[in-house]
């Protein structure tokens, strides 16, 4: 026969697995279309660009030469910029199997695919960029969600650049007008 303690511990682990889907879920549902009337400027390292209001730079950086931060919507939307001080030895198609790789070997809770990583090119208020496309599954516990991260390289002489976008598919409808202004109004200053 089970103890009580056992029985308690048995309920807390269920309830707070109950609690973090419950958590994830609402997170996912909270996604808001993205508000464009009104936005801010942000500046790093000699760039500058364009933010809707209600998302935020959640993390910003400068190691060994290189510049970077992170972006966040009020729900799953992430964009990432990444500077480097001297121009980048690398592909964009490098620079994107390199962090598919890296956030396959960082990621401590959950897991993901490769999925597929294709070439895509867009157009950005006149500014057409070639970028790449991965399309994946990441699963949090047993939960699989449908994940984009588009990759693209500004052209830049002196240094490499970088923008990379991820959101769950099913948001990118609420997002992307988020994600085309952040890149259309990118500028050195």
């Amino acid at each position: 026969m089970r103890g009580v303690r056992a029985l308690i511990n048995d309920s807390m682990k269920n309830s707070q697995l109950l609690i973090l889907i419950a958590i994830l879920v609402s997170l996912a549902a909270c996604e808001e279309h993205v508000d464009l009337s009104d936005q801010k400027r942000h500046a790093i390292n000699g760039f500058s660009f364009s933010i809707p209001a209600n998302w935020e730079v959640i993390q910003e950086a400068e190691e060994r030469g290189v510049s970077y931060l992170y972006i966040e919507s009020p729900g799953l939307a992430i964009v990432q910029v990444t500077i480097y001080d001297q121009k980048a030895s690398f592909t964009l198609r490098e620079y994107a199997m390199y962090s598919i790789e890296n956030t396959e070997k960082r990621t401590s809770f959950g897991s993901r695919n490769e999925g597929t990583l294709k070439k895509i090119k867009k157009s950005f208020a006149g500014k057409k960029l070639n970028g790449y496309r991965n399309e994946y599954i990441w699963t949090l516990v047993v939960f699989p969600s449908q994940q984009v991260t588009e990759f693209f390289k500004f052209p830049n002489k002196d240094r490499g650049i970088f923008i990379t976008t991820m959101a769950p598919e099913d948001n990118l409808d609420k997002v992307e007008k988020g994600f085309d202004l952040i890149i259309s109004s990118f500028t050195q200053e």
